[in-house]
């Protein structure tokens, strides 16, 4: 919770090697646990979005360590993707995989 009260996270994961609280844990946002909520309350499993590719965020490292990837019969290859291209996100590059995640 925030200082107002407001549910901003829920727990995931809390460090312990002796099976107390040692002060570190870790949370999800809680948008992403009412989506997740959601999905199994009328789904009954959580589907996530998959495009297809891999790679590096920088074009010259890229190529160095053997160009992207792009998985056979992925959407992306399904629709014409392949190593080396450019992937733009509203008309701008991409910074890193995260950028493909939807707004929190």
């Amino acid at each position: 919770m925030n200082t107002t009260g407001a549910l901003i996270g829920v727990n995931s994961q809390i460090i312990s090697t002796t099976g107390g609280n040692i002060g570190l844990g870790f949370a999800m946002p809680s948008n992403m646990a009412r989506t997740v909520m959601d999905q199994l309350i009328k789904r009954g499993k959580v589907q996530r979005g998959h495009l297809g590719v891999g790679g590096q965020s920088e074009p010259e490292g890229a190529r160095r360590r053997g160009g992207d990837k792009v998985e056979n019969g992925s959407l992306a290859a399904k629709a014409g993707i392949q190593p080396g291209d450019a992937i733009t996100l509203n008309g701008k590059p991409i910074a890193d995989a995260n950028s493909f995640r939807p707004p929190m």
